[in-house]
């Protein structure tokens, strides 16, 4: 039987435990290295609204997302770590995450779906790119 992952925080569990002979490439990039037009594809807020950040060097980083994004050498099948639904099969991985952020549809979307990096992202995989909203 395949081993199955759950498909929040997957490079985690990716280099917690990985298949054998699997080879990833895993970058985590923080909230803070990220620009202000990352918002106009997720929801994304500077450290003066998320954490009511007052040092004026740091106020108008932005606080989140986190993003992470890992490449693997095959397709593996990510299940929902709650009901165990298959959610998908990929072997690249786009993953925002919010900390403690409650599940909400003003924040856990996708906000443009026709954002150019889907297009590039196309062009660079060449295949179809979905998203969906995973909690967990």
């Amino acid at each position: 039987m395949a081993q199955e992952f759950d498909a929040g925080h997957t490079a985690e569990h990716l280099e917690d435990e990985p298949p054998p002979g699997l080879q990833f490439s895993h970058y985590a990039i923080e909230p803070a290295s990220l620009k202000p037009d990352i918002g106009d594809l997720v929801y994304a807020e500077p450290a003066s609204v998320w954490w009511d950040e007052k040092e004026p060097q740091k106020r108008d980083l932005i606080a989140i997302p986190y993003l992470d994004v890992s490449v693997l050498s095959e397709a593996l099948p990510f299940h929902d770590g709650s009901s165990g639904d298959l959610v998908f099969e990929s072997n690249a991985l786009i993953e925002f995450s919010y900390e403690d952020a409650r599940l909400s549809p003003d924040i856990h979307q996708i906000r443009d779906g026709e954002h150019a990096l889907f297009a590039a992202l196309k062009n660079t995989f060449g295949c179809e790119f979905g998203w969906g909203v995973i909690s967990g």
